[in-house]
């Protein structure tokens, strides 16, 4: 905290802090009203608008465990409120966030709220962040809003991260570059909301992933539309990265790996060399790689994810004005799809994992990309990064529906075909606090909660199963 007396030094850890003890710093008045009562805001991020911070941070590999921040009606928010380099090239990095429950209004992430420079090129890497962070625009796991011409690499997040505009579970709003960096847990947004990056400008990101299952929410903002599960709108270059999670857009503009590509300010959106697998639902323009192309070009790429969508729905790509596709391929067995729009570029799962299929279309199998019929369920995978072998667990988070949502009175759980134990179904809020336990043990059920008594709100239902624990955004009206 007192990092805050001096913003321009260079701050080395060297053990470990327990932040258990911000959990109750800092009470204030959050809503100005005399009657409902005070509660504690928690850490004060370092650095502010009107004060950036503009030294280094050297972590060590040390811990930071459980930082507690709520200020939900104040920006730049994080560890590092603003952090603005524009003297020296600085490193902020080897850092550990562990377990950080984190809330504030716009750009808020779990290193840093606000990420700028100013003519230098900074360089944040080796930072692992995991928690639950929660705002409304420019929200990411590990950077709200990156502004900045600099570097993220070797980065990676475990994260809930709950937004409206521009949310990402590693970038909210992105202008800089990311090299081998990450994502895994669940997104929640309402526009622009990606499993790594919610909006990315300019710049490159290159040898990522993301694991992220995302969800774009009706009725959590005017806007609604691109969804993707690395990226919910792009409008740069994206290379060599793939994305497995499923992607839930119940709007326009889904995709598997992009929610929508989009040229504007001479941006050209150019993807190659990418993949994604997770099923896509939406309601219109939904693609098992792309929901809406609107210019750019993507070049060996491919999708094996089931595409459900009422219209204007494929395979590949969901809708497309302009932009151009080659070389790039969808499974039309796993995907349900036999079209997809302007691209006839389906092949049959046998051929999608027949290494000839790529060749002929000049896939590079020497330097970019592997197959092996025991890694990646036979499909291609990229030699940058490293796949384990499937495990032989059940896929559980597949054969669960939860209706109405939002919901007011009773939701229902609808467990199938899964060999599974479920545990108990918690309602856990936007802070990780458990709100309502329902105990179950079935194998195959249907479950119906009363929630009339739960207070109106954003909130997750854990399911705890004796494979893991699967976790589903929910509004209660």
């Amino acid at each position: 905290q007192e990092m805050n007396d001096d913003l321009n030094a260079y701050y080395s850890l060297m053990s470990d802090i327990d932040a258990s003890v911000t959990e109750n710093w800092n009470v204030i008045d959050h809503d100005n009203d005399p009657v409902t009562p005070d509660s504690a805001a928690g850490f004060l991020p370092i650095g502010s608008y009107e004060d950036h911070f503009m030294g280094a941070l050297n972590g060590n590999s040390y811990n930071i465990n459980d930082l507690y921040i709520n200020r939900p009606g104040y920006d730049n928010i994080g560890l590092f409120g603003f952090i603005n380099c524009s003297q020296t090239y600085k490193i902020i990095g080897h850092l550990n966030l562990i377990n950080v429950k984190i809330r504030g209004l716009n750009q808020v992430g779990g290193l840093a709220g606000n990420f700028r420079s100013s003519g230098v090129i900074p360089r944040i890497e080796n930072v692992k962040i995991s928690g639950i962070i929660i705002g409304e625009e420019r929200v990411g796991g590990l950077i709200g809003n990156n502004l900045c011409c600099g570097v993220v690499i070797d980065s990676y997040t475990s994260v809930s991260v709950h937004g409206i505009f521009f949310v990402g579970g590693f970038i909210g709003y992105n202008k800089g570059r990311i090299i081998h960096c990450g994502s895994e847990g669940t997104v929640v947004g309402g526009g622009s909301c990606g499993g790594l990056v919610g909006r990315h400008v300019i710049n490159e990101i290159i040898d990522s992933h993301s694991t992220s299952d995302v969800f774009g929410l009706k009725n959590i903002t005017f806007f609604e539309g691109d969804i993707g599960g690395f990226v919910g709108a792009n409008q740069a270059i994206i290379r060599n990265s793939y994305s497995t999670g499923n992607v839930n857009g119940d709007l326009g503009k889904v995709g598997g790996f992009v929610g929508a590509c989009c040229c504007e300010n001479y941006n050209n959106p150019d993807i190659q060399n990418c993949y994604a697998t997770g099923d896509v639902v939406g309601n219109n323009r939904a693609g098992g790689f792309l929901g809406r192309f609107d210019g750019g070009q993507i070049k060996y790429c491919y999708s094996v994810g089931k595409v459900s969508a009422e219209s204007r729905s494929g395979g590949f790509v969901g809708s497309s004005n302009l932009g151009r596709v080659s070389r790039s391929f969808w499974d039309i067995e796993t995907s349900k799809q036999t079209g997809s729009d302007d691209y006839e570029l389906g092949k049959t799962s046998t051929e999608m994992k027949d290494i000839s299929t790529y060749l002929d279309s000049l896939w590079d199998f020497t330097n970019t990309w592997a197959i092996d019929p025991e890694i990646n369920s036979g499909y291609p995978y990229l030699q940058s990064t490293i796949l384990s072998i499937e495990s032989e667990q059940p896929d559980v988070s597949a054969a669960v529906s939860i209706y109405p949502n939002p919901a007011n009175e009773y939701v229902t759980i609808s467990i199938r075909d899964v060999s599974a134990q479920i545990y108990n179904i918690q309602i856990v809020n936007m802070l990780g606090g458990i709100i309502k336990i329902f105990p179950c043990q079935a194998v195959s059920q249907e479950f119906i909660l009363p929630i009339s008594e739960i207070a109106k709100g954003y909130y997750f239902l854990r399911i705890r199963t004796d494979s893991g624990d699967l976790t589903f955004p929910i509004v209660i009206e």
